[in-house]
């Protein structure tokens, strides 16, 4: 199945009133005609090699905020994804779909940990490779 997309969209031209900063994008909005909205964050990270590179990587994607109030690399992806659920019919009249359920991802240049650290998360969360985008389509919302 095939998916129209837009890069670097940002997500205050999408939801419309949402007073958000501009800084705030997405890598890709895709979505196909079943009414699936996928966002999609990617990140190109080092290939983790020792324990201390792979705890590294695995700090950075815990889905918390740290002691200064910062949303760690995930907690970013899950607010910008709660808050696509929350403006649920800006996504209808951007993407045309009638009753659209939005669903989110990370992709991955390569195998990195984070893949089967949020497993936990697996029904809501998508995460993959560029390479296994392919299978996108049979997970979707």
């Amino acid at each position: 199945m095939r998916y129209p997309a837009t890069e670097k969209l940002e997500i205050i031209r999408t939801v419309e009133g949402s007073h958000l900063p501009t800084k705030k994008t997405l890598d890709v909005l895709a979505w196909n005609e079943a009414g699936c909205v996928m966002l999609l964050e990617c990140k190109h990270l080092q290939f983790a090699k020792t324990a201390s590179e792979i705890a590294k990587q695995l700090s950075k994607f815990r889905g918390e905020v740290d002691d200064k109030g910062r949303p760690d690399h995930l907690a970013k992806h899950l607010r910008r994804w709660a808050l696509a659920r929350q403006n649920i019919d800006a996504f209808s009249n951007f993407t045309r779909l009638k009753d659209p359920k939005i669903g989110a991802g990370l992709v991955f240049s390569n195998t990195v940990p984070m893949q089967f650290a949020v497993d936990r998360m697996r029904e809501q969360l998508w995460t993959g490779t560029i390479e296994q985008l392919g299978a996108l389509s049979d997970l979707l919302c």
